[in-house]
């Protein structure tokens, strides 16, 4: 559960903050709280291959405005007692 609230907490800035970060990878400001969600999603879930084509995704330009690391928590998670 905390690791689909982080994923969800962080779509939901992205889309309330998509001004900040329309350049995609061209801003340094995008990379980090990716960085620190794919960090935090692997410490409580583990690494899962999902994880990483979400993260490339995060860095296309407007891409951060569809819930991907939700999906992709959830679909990391599917089947567990905890999810």
């Amino acid at each position: 559960m905390a690791a689909r609230t982080i994923a969800v907490v962080a779509d939901f800035l992205q889309i309330i903050m998509f001004p900040f970060f329309l350049e995609g990878i061209l801003s340094p400001l995008e990379v980090l709280p990716d960085l620190a969600v794919a960090a935090s999603l692997t410490a409580l879930v583990g690494w899962h291959i999902v994880f990483l084509p979400t993260f490339l995704v995060e860095q296309l330009p407007l891409a951060d405005l569809a819930p991907t690391w939700t999906i992709a928590v959830i679909f990391a998670t599917r089947g567990t007692r905890g999810g």
